[in-house]
């Protein structure tokens, strides 16, 4: 399996403190009753393995995940994470009552996220948030929910360019959202590699075998070793064909 990036020492604490209270609402409960991580996931959206990740400490909480579990478990954010709980009374705050409507309707709000340089996305595996000069000087808008730390960052080379849909031209900016996504073949993915390189690239398992897959047949797949990590799945492009 593909690691997703290592988690910080306090972002585990956070998935500790959250599976302690899982696991507590379930102790309460009889048999029939408990709230299984497929329940949660059916809920929520996502699979069960998403779900197994974030109790695990495996994948970093984000706000969307933080709010749809403390409804089910019927406790305040606050209870397995002040950051994400200063997180949302700040953004509430922030906002007049009719855009707090329509924050919480996903699928029609519109957001904007910052565009980065490629080298900062490797800096930020290690510092979250980290901006290099000219990073957030220019912001798209996007209907897509990338997080709170999702980011835009442009298109490199000719490697995922093609005559057919989808296709992803030099310099469309493309949007990252680094937490909180799920692995699905097919999809499209930032992949780090220990060496320093970064890419873009459509991730496919077959046969039990984890490739990156460029779309133009012009570059051969990459085979996925121990040194490769999912640190983020693009969810929008500012061009046709996603």
């Amino acid at each position: 399996m593909v690691a997703i990036r290592r988690l910080h020492d306090w972002e585990k604490a956070e998935c500790a403190a959250l599976k302690a209270e899982f696991t507590a609402f379930n102790s309460a409960r009889e048999r029939g009753k408990r709230l299984t991580q497929e329940a949660v996931g059916a809920a929520l959206g996502m699979n069960q393995g998403s779900v197994s990740n974030y109790l695990n400490g495996r994948m970093v909480l984000n706000i969307q995940f933080a709010i749809g579990i403390s409804k089910l478990l019927g406790i305040p954010v606050e209870r397995f994470s002040k950051r994400l709980a200063d997180e949302i009374e700040q953004l509430v705050l922030s906002v007049t009552p009719t855009e707090r409507l329509a924050i919480s309707d996903s699928q029609k709000a519109t957001r904007k996220y910052p565009l980065i340089d490629w080298k900062s996305i490797a800096k930020r595996i290690e510092e979250p948030g980290y901006k290099a000069p000219g990073d957030e000087e220019t912001w798209y808008e996007t209907v897509e929910n990338a997080g709170s730390d999702g980011y835009w960052v442009q298109c490199q080379g000719k490697a995922m360019a093609v005559d057919t849909l989808p296709s992803f031209p030099e310099g469309a900016p493309l949007l990252v959202q680094p937490y909180g996504f799920d692995l699905l073949s097919g999809k499209y993915y930032i992949a780090y590699h220990s060496d320093g390189e970064t890419a873009f690239k459509q991730y496919v398992k077959d046969a039990g075998i984890e490739y990156l897959v460029s779309l133009n047949p012009n570059f051969r797949p990459i085979e996925m070793s121990e040194g490769w990590s999912i640190i983020g799945r693009v969810v929008d492009v500012k061009a046709t064909g996603l």
